[in-house]
């Protein structure tokens, strides 16, 4: 299964910028390979970027609270393409 999160307003582009990340269902690791725009009106709609690929490590997970350390090569930025 993959872990996902949808990040509303962006990815930040400062390193220690903070923005809030919405944890949305576990995926199968079938769709870790979409990248797409899911209609208004469907579920999930709206841009399916991969930010990166990798692995996390917990540092804080809790109830209101969840932070990580990630280990990923990023995949995508912002303005430029895949």
């Amino acid at each position: 299964m993959l872990k996902s999160w949808a990040v509303p307003k962006g990815i930040p582009e400062i390193s220690g910028d903070r923005r809030l990340a919405v944890q949305v269902e576990d995926h199968p690791l079938e769709y870790g390979r979409f990248e797409g725009t899911i209609p208004e009106g469907e579920y999930g709609a709206g841009t399916v970027k991969i930010w990166d690929r990798g692995l996390y490590e917990p540092i804080v997970w809790g109830e209101s609270k969840i932070g990580v350390h990630s280990k990923g090569r990023k995949k995508w930025r912002e303005g430029t393409s895949l």
